[in-house]
């Protein structure tokens, strides 16, 4: 019985120091030796502290990242200056301008950074648009008079939205040979001049768009009829005044 007592005894010695012992992966400070367990009410308050450190820095650096990124845009969208591009003049009203404001203010550029949208974007624009030159030299020698004369047909004949979709295609040759194509089209047939006995002060829209859809006006063979071009042109004047 009293070797029995004596193991039971040591036993509890051994426990107890087993007990006290602080795991090597438990920081002191989470140690209760009295008890001889970690002190789980310490460590979630450390946690919920850190946490909350944690948070508040994350929120302040935002903070801190969103005033510098604002600091050199203007007070309001409207206050960002157009830059000066040769041969362009802005127009405030125009939906793309008012976009590029907009996307411009969220994103925090200051001037310099909206002028460099606005004209990386007017040099995409150039770069696609047809060379005017080569354009009028493809429509050969009277590029001028078939373009007077699409002007004004297009002016007199078609509503103000027509005329603005048609404006866009008229920026090539082939848009204005096209153009050419639907005049004739909306015009009878007229197979002589000779046979065209009204003055050019009497001719009508229709006349003058049958005119023009003969050999005499626009063939540029060299056996163009300057006189009937002169006739065309004479007939749009009078119409149009």
């Amino acid at each position: 019985m009293e070797e029995a007592s004596q193991a039971s005894g040591t036993e509890q010695a051994v426990d107890s120091t087993v007990q006290t012992d602080r795991p090597s992966n438990i920081p002191e400070k989470f140690w209760d030796s009295a008890a001889g367990q970690t002190n789980v009410n310490a460590m979630a308050d450390a946690y919920s502290s850190l946490e909350k450190s944690f948070t508040q820095k994350t929120d302040d650096l935002r903070q801190e990242i969103e005033t510098e990124r604002f600091a050199n845009r203007p007070e309001t969208k409207d206050n960002y200056a157009m830059p000066e591009i040769e041969g362009i003049e802005f127009n405030s009203d125009d939906p793309l301008l008012t976009f590029w404001k907009d996307q411009a203010y969220n994103q925090g550029l200051d001037q310099s950074g909206f002028e460099a949208g606005i004209k990386a974007y007017h040099e995409a624009v150039v770069n696609v648009a047809p060379d005017y030159d080569a354009e009028i030299k493809k429509l050969g020698e009277d590029a001028t008079t078939r373009i007077d004369a699409v002007k004004a047909w297009t002016e007199s004949s078609l509503s103000d939205n027509t005329q603005k979709y048609l404006s866009q295609i008229a920026t090539t040759a082939e848009g204005i040979t096209a153009i050419e194509e639907l005049m004739g089209l909306s015009s009878k047939s007229v197979n002589s001049v000779s046979d065209q006995p009204s003055a050019p002060s009497a001719l009508t829209m229709e006349d003058l768009q049958g005119l023009m859809n003969t050999s005499g006006y626009w063939d540029n063979s060299g056996k163009r009829d300057m006189e009937l071009v002169r006739k065309v042109e004479d007939g749009f004047k009078r119409l149009n005044g």
